[in-house]
């Protein structure tokens, strides 16, 4: 699927799409960014060496951003220091960042009690709120098998939000907190350079093998109740 995103700075225009590749990783956010459409124009954006320190910023979309990428592109727009960035969707949305942008989970394990959302090819189910650690487990088993599915975990009264990408039989694992974005390493001996393609949010991403565990591990990690944060974790 083609997916487009403008970026309007100032009188500055950026036109990203989910086709580009090369683009340096952007510090601060998740690997595969810049291969989407939205990470595209920042990354153009960035390029520029320009300051666009105090400017509002909009960024105008063909398909509402995954989950990953509103996390990506709140980063982002803090680190160039915009003043008011909003995202404009097809349907005539309107998502002002900075307000609502905190997403984790190291101590979603931790917790006794979770809420649960669903992206499905562009689509948000409704809430599950309360949940166990075993049925947080449980609503990650069953995404096994699935394509372009994430769940986003939120531990209640944590500042953190885990979001598990799944395609297929591997996964990809993000954590938003105050302090940044992370996201989940299988190991530092893990072979570097090797990638394969990923779909998050109908976009085709080529993400290191080493970010992709099998679902049943984290299924298992899940289940034995472990912090996020106590796993490997790389860094910005």
């Amino acid at each position: 699927m083609s997916v487009a995103a403008r970026l309007q700075l100032g009188d500055e225009s950026f036109v990203g799409t989910n086709l580009a590749r090369g683009n340096a990783p952007i510090k601060g956010t998740f690997s595969f960014f810049v291969q989407h459409a939205e990470g595209d124009a920042f990354s153009q954006a960035i390029s520029t060496s320009s300051s666009y320190a105090g400017q509002s910023g909009t960024l105008l979309v063909t398909r509402a951003p995954c989950r990953f990428c509103v996390s990506s592109i709140s980063a982002t727009a803090r680190s160039l220091g915009l003043a008011k960035p909003v995202i404009e969707t097809p349907d005539g949305g309107v998502r002002y960042l900075y307000a609502r942008d905190r997403a984790d989970t190291g101590a979603v394990m931790g917790e006794p009690r979770a809420t649960v959302v669903l992206e499905r090819c562009g689509e948000t189910s409704s809430p599950r709120s309360g949940l166990s650690p075993e049925e947080v487990a449980e609503a990650v088993r069953g995404l096994g098998g699935g394509h372009d599915v994430t769940l986003i975990i939120s531990p209640e009264g944590i500042d953190e939000r885990l979001m598990v990408a799944v395609d297929g039989s591997r996964a990809f694992l993000g954590l938003e907190r105050p302090d940044g974005l992370l996201q989940f390493a299988v190991s530092d001996d893990y072979p570097r350079g090797e990638a394969q393609p990923f779909t998050i949010g109908s976009q085709e991403s080529e993400i290191e093998s080493r970010y992709l565990p099998d679902l049943t591990l984290i299924t298992i990690k899940i289940v034995c109740g472990c912090r996020i944060a106590d796993l490997h974790v790389c860094a910005r």
